[in-house]
């Protein structure tokens, strides 16, 4: 998990000011002024002599001079106080010195001598403008439409009004204490009433995104950087609001900004490196987050983020030196300890792993995604029942769908399916594919964009796996349907057999796809091509296909393309299984399929002249790890990973002849129907990927929600009959017996 820093500071506006300045009409003639005094020449009068100090203090004042031109203004206003050009002109040169206060009473003085002057009201109001005396300031503008001055003008000074500090400490108050309700009614009367101020619509920008209302944040954000394009938290802020909308691009764009105008930005350096891990751009992030930590040595968020792209690099040691580090400068930071329990996890170090989760959740008792982990860690140990517990509880955080009756037998989807087709080219020897009951067919876009829509609402699960039985890339609108998951910002899972990769579809599906190709390589040499069955496609165009989506995606890697998904090489293992077919037996075996997949990727690397990857020998012990585990992943490159997959017997349908199925004595739980949402091509739901055939079907989502359906009575009956509370039903009972293998056999 990737975490975010928002920085909220508030940054000044310049304001123009008015630099007219107001001679009389009468001056004739040139006059000398020296020292301290006007000198009368003679036979001129008095009027005359002011006209020409006057025009001799406004060139002075032009020209910067500005302690001679105060000083042959006072000496007009020694003779005549009311004068109104030399009160107007003395107050502008106070207000470019910023002395708005000294400079009101002259400006007021000027007015009330001429209000007919329409450039006397309009300095009159900056001056008001400036002193921050907003309500005077609009009593006066208002005054000043009614005398005819020009209404532009007196409109652009009123855009200049802003809130008195106290308004402001005010709002910064409320957002700091996060009352937002409150802080945001205030929010939005500062920018309706001074809408030019560009600090209240970034402090509104921030309560909206705070309250969840994302893409109304945008607005807010993107008004405050045209106030105050120099500004580099609004930059920042922008980037994490679209960050949030998963616009990688733009977010990327927005934080370069903020670290053009502020170099030393630490959280706009860690954040750029969170949009470039989300973009594919490893070794990008991999320096963003270094440059943070140089910016900022005691930054925990950035020292986890670094500690992810270093597990991605393949760099696990590194990557537990980080997270340890985040871990030490900060005691209590959930999100470190949890991304140390997916390194340990994915090192299947379970007991510790477990630690790491347990930590996080104690520091963060609703941290979903921790929960979510600490389940899969339990279920790997055997211990089913606690693993269900903590997915309910991470099933009830991420979605917020409170169990209906009995908590026991509440939902804990980890896992949602969606069948596209349950027809398949291939007839492989290790799944029921061909022995379905059930009708043949495709589900209909309508429904499955409905289903997407669902998920994007309740976030069920962290992606959708498009396949229950059948070869999803056979849907005829495949395409539409994995760019409307990539819309809906919802990570799909494309499990495929890898027939139909040719040149023309992996290019669509690699430029689509947001989530995951996982390639079901399950026979994964020429030897055991056989299992696949009698099919027209040849070993060499199925390899081909494979080794043509590692280079298309490899191509992508070296040019810096954007990759919002990777490839999972799926192999199974039938080593300690009862498996009616023999693929990987050994550890040996396992370790020339690494090395051939090593070796392959080893080569494109050269070929495109990406920097190599450090990849697990394949030579070392016991890749499988006994095949103890479901599964057991292995990293090629970035993005790209070979999944030592367990083989298992499709609810005891697919049973070695050498093994005869032990009824269990009394009821044996199950994780299933507590853990999946399986949607049948018809709209069928049933609780199990296992359930081929759709025998435990629960509901229809033609008919109602999946929300709906899955807390139904008839949902809840069959997670109780898991607990002994009511008989199992008849695929459950044959699933749920102990193949023994038969003696010297």
């Amino acid at each position: 998990m990737t975490e975010r820093k928002t920085d909220q500071k508030q940054e000044g506006s310049e304001v123009k000011t008015f630099p007219v300045l107001f001679e009389s009409k009468e001056i004739k003639e040139d006059t000398t002024i020296n020292s301290n005094k006007v000198n009368k020449p003679s036979n001129a009068s008095n009027k005359q002599i002011i006209n020409q100090t006057l025009k001799q203090g406004i060139a002075a004042h032009n020209e910067g001079k500005l302690q001679e031109a105060e000083r042959l203004y006072r000496a007009i206003l020694q003779s005549q106080p009311l004068h109104p050009g030399a009160n107007h002109n003395l107050g502008v040169l106070a207000v470019s010195m910023n002395k708005a206060d000294a400079a009101l009473p002259l400006l007021k003085t000027a007015l009330a001598a001429n209000p007919k002057i329409e450039q006397f009201w309009l300095s009159y109001i900056d001056a008001l403008i400036k002193g921050k005396q907003n309500e005077i300031a609009k009593k006066v503008i208002k005054k000043a439409k009614e005398q005819g001055v020009n209404g532009e003008r007196l409109n652009s000074l009123k855009m200049q009004l802003k809130p008195t500090d106290k308004e402001i400490n005010k709002l910064l108050l409320l957002y700091k204490n996060r009352q937002f309700d409150e802080g945001e009614k205030l929010a939005r009367s500062i920018s309706e009433r001074y809408p030019k101020h560009p600090f209240s619509w970034k402090v509104l920008g921030a309560l909206l995104k705070q309250t969840g209302r994302i893409i109304e944040s945008l607005i807010p954000t993107q008004k405050s950087i045209q106030l105050a394009p120099q500004d580099a938290t609004a930059h920042f802020n922008l980037g994490v609001t679209l960050q949030e909308l998963s616009r990688w691009e733009e977010a990327h764009a927005s934080y370069k900004q903020a670290i053009a105008l502020k170099p030393d930005f630490a959280e706009a350096h860690c954040n750029l490196g969170n949009t470039l891990k989300e973009l594919g751009r490893w070794e990008g992030a991999h320096a963003s987050y270094k440059q943070a930590i140089a910016l900022k040595p005691d930054f925990a968020v950035a020292h986890s983020n670094l500690g992810n792209t270093l597990k991605e690099l393949g760099r696990w040691e590194e990557a537990q030196e980080n997270y340890k580090k985040a871990i030490a400068l900060k005691p209590d930071y959930a999100v470190a300890h949890s991304n140390l329990g997916n390194m340990l996890k994915e090192l299947g170090r379970w007991e510790e792993a477990q630690a790491s989760y347990k930590k996080a959740i104690a520091l963060k008792p609703d941290f979903a995604e921790a929960h979510c982990n600490l389940g899969v860690t339990l279920k790997e140990l055997g211990r089913w029942e606690e693993a269900v517990s903590c997915n309910q509880k991470a099933f009830a955080h991420r979605s917020g769908i409170s169990p209906v009756g009995d908590e026991s037998l509440a939902p804990a989807i980890t896992s949602v399916f969606i069948e596209l087709t349950n027809k398949c080219n291939f007839h492989c020897t290790f799944c029921p594919s061909d022995s379905q009951k059930r009708l043949l067919g495709s589900m209909d876009l309508k429904l499955v964009k409905q289903l997407y829509e669902e998920n994007a609402d309740k976030n069920f699960a962290n992606e959708v796996n498009l396949h229950l039985m059948g070869e999803p890339t056979l849907h005829p609108e495949l395409i539409e349907i994995l760019k409307f998951g990539s819309k809906k910002n919802v990570k799909t899972n494309l499990t495929t057999n890898i027939s139909t990769l040719g040149a023309k579809n992996v290019s669509k599906i690699l430029d689509n796809l947001y989530g995951k190709i996982t390639a079901s390589h399950m026979s994964p040499t020429e030897e055991t091509y056989h299992v696949r069955g009698a099919i027209n496609i040849s070993w060499e165009r199925y390899i081909g296909n494979l080794r043509l989506l590692i280079r298309e995606y490899m191509k992508r890697l070296e040019k810096g393309n954007a990759t919002k998904n990777n490839i999972d090489i799926r192999v199974m293992v039938t080593q300690n299984t009862a498996s009616n077919v023999s693929i990987i037996g050994s550890s040996k075996e396992a370790g020339d399929i690494l090395k051939e997949w090593n070796d392959f990727v080893a080569e494109v690397e050269n070929e495109l002249g990406l920097t190599p990857f450090k990849r697990k020998n394949h030579n070392d012990d016991d890749l499988v790890r006994g095949n103890n585990y479901s599964s057991t992943s292995y990293s090629l490159q970035k993005g790209i990973k070979l999944t030592f997959w367990k083989a298992f017997t499709f609810a005891n349908t697919r049973v070695s002849d050498n093994f005869d199925l032990k009824p269990t004595n009394q009821t044996s739980y199950c994780y299933h129907p507590f853990t999946d949402i399986g949607i049948l091509w018809n709209g069928d739901v049933t609780l199990c990927c296992l359930d081929h055939d759709g025998q435990l079907k629960v509901g229809n989502v033609r008919e109602s929600s999946i929300e709906t359906v899955i807390q139904s009575e008839a949902a809840q009956k069959l997670r109780a009959s898991m607990l002994g509370k009511h008989p199992l039903p008849s695929i459950c009972q044959t699933c749920q017996e102990r193949p023994i293998k038969r003696e010297n056999t």
